[in-house]
């Protein structure tokens, strides 16, 4: 008997051993299976795989030359850039980012030219070889190619009271206030590697626009935001076309006259072939507008239209201080002058954050409609350093 007590403990024993094992090994495969399933998931979701393996890096030099009142300005600066072409996961398609210097000039009478725009980073399936140039050019194709985009130019580096918009493509090869880009390279110098941010250094004002969650101090986001944030209106010229016009007493008077925004020629789309029976229109220019002393009036002429610039904005802070006409109910100050276009004034709308509405004229013989809308410019957003550069 106590031989086999003895040999009764030994396979139990043994029969524990095995069942630890056991366990063991089906606890490793239900790991196991959830490791690869987890895998599956990440990479039908994410693409995992090619963001891992298949990303583009590379630095780039941006050199520009840009034309100003007759004398020629460089300027240079680098950007690391990210490519991923993602074909599998949810989310497909081209995403790229950078990070670095924005394009910018130091213009003669103080001011900055901005150019986020410009988009240094241009390739994306590749890592380009070193010493590679592209010239960036309108109407070009290919990496070369400018896509839609606009410049601003901050009047003043150190307090800046105005900001002016302007079509990033037409300063090609075309001056605008005598302001004018006549060429702009990018070259690939190196591997990327950490880049420091030197431009922002230059406005102090900015260094205090936050960029965080305003939920944190939600009042001294919004007091720190309006420091940064510029106000004013845009003007666009429409020409009507396709038997589309707005209502007038006499068509074939000069103008303008006011339109009221119900009216059915105020929601005109844009000329497209396949709408040419259709009322529609296309844009022809842009009107900027001058501001008086007082702050209180904005005119603008019909004879100043231009396919350049885009409008003019003022900075809400100096607005504030110099008691333009408006409510401050909210935070930001909701500016509100006497809009005026050939000398026909109306009370114009509040310029402040928002979809606030529109003033519109019309011009009969001419058959063109002069929208103005209002419009907010957060000096934080010209700076794209980080995200999405397409």
């Amino acid at each position: 008997m106590p031989q086999n007590d003895a040999n009764f403990g030994i396979g139990t024993l043994a029969e524990l051993t095995m069942r630890r094992r056991t366990i063991w090994t089906l606890a490793g495969g239900v790991a196991a299976v959830l490791i690869i399933a987890g895998a599956v998931v990440a990479e039908w979701l994410l693409g995992l795989s090619q963001r891992v393996l298949n990303p583009v890096r590379y630095r780039v030099e941006t050199r520009l030359e840009v034309g100003d009142h007759g004398r020629i300005v460089r300027s240079a600066f680098v950007s690391d850039c990210w490519a991923l072409v993602a074909t599998r996961g949810v989310v497909q398609g081209v995403r790229k980012s950078r990070r670095g210097e924005d394009g910018h000039v130091l213009l003669a009478d103080g001011s900055i030219l901005l150019l986020s725009d410009l988009d240094p980073c241009r390739w994306v399936d590749r890592v380009p070889a070193v010493d590679t140039t592209l010239t960036l050019a309108p109407g070009s194709t290919g990496p070369g190619a400018l896509r839609p985009g606009e410049a601003w130019r901050f009047d003043n580096v150190a307090q800046p009271r105005t900001v002016t918009v302007y079509d990033l493509p037409r300063l090609f090869g075309k001056s605008s206030d005598g302001i004018g880009i006549r060429s702009a390279a990018v070259a690939v110098v190196a591997p990327p590697r950490d880049v420091a941010f030197t431009l922002e250094g230059q406005f102090g004002w900015l260094r205090a626009v936050p960029r965080g969650n305003m939920e944190e101090d939600q009042q001294t986001y919004w007091e720190l935001h309006h420091h940064g944030n510029f106000l004013g209106f845009r003007a666009t010229v429409t020409e009507l076309a396709g038997g589309a016009r707005c209502p007038a007493r006499d068509p074939t008077s000069e103008g303008p006259v006011v339109i009221p925004m119900q009216a059915p020629c105020a929601a005109v789309s844009a000329c497209r072939p396949a709408e040419e029976p259709r009322p529609c229109g296309r844009r022809i220019a842009w009107l900027s507008g001058t501001l008086n002393h007082d702050l209180d009036t904005l005119e603008f002429a019909s004879a100043d239209a231009s396919d350049a610039k885009v409008g003019v904005l003022y900075r809400e802070a100096m607005l504030e201080q110099s008691g333009a006409p408006g409510g401050r109910s909210h935070p930001s100050l909701r500016w509100q002058p006497r809009i005026c276009l050939d000398g026909l004034c109306v009370q114009g709308e509040t310029a402040s954050i928002g979809e606030p509405p529109w003033t519109q004229f019309y011009f009969p013989r001419r058959n063109q409609l002069v929208t103005i809308w209002p419009w907010s410019f957060y000096a934080g957003d010209a700076f794209r350093r980080n995200g999405a550069s397409f």
